[in-house]
């Protein structure tokens, strides 16, 4: 295994409770990889520090999913908006 590499793990993240949220992790690099996006949103909108990785990290998609009982509802479909508008590539 090369330096950064790690073994893939599926897992379930799925906390009970009437706000609980479903999160399906692919694998612990796919989630360094967002921790990385969302580093690189907050440096442009706060006073942090964004330190790379010393190996070349693969693109990814991000995905939101929601109950269709929201599909219609203002505040999440903001919220969705506001979202995406992080993710989109710049």
């Amino acid at each position: 295994m090369e330096q950064g590499e790690r073994q893939v793990q599926r897992r379930t993240l799925n906390p009970q409770g009437p706000h609980r949220l479903d999160v399906d992790l692919e694998a612990l690099d796919e989630f360094r990889r967002v921790v990385e996006r969302v580093a690189e949103t907050l440096l442009r909108i706060a006073e942090v520090k964004v330190f790379k990785p010393p190996f070349t990290l693969p693109g990814f998609a991000v995905k939101q999913h929601w109950h269709e009982r929201y599909q219609q509802d203002p505040s999440n479909r903001w919220l969705r908006s506001v979202i995406a508008d992080l993710f989109l590539e710049r």
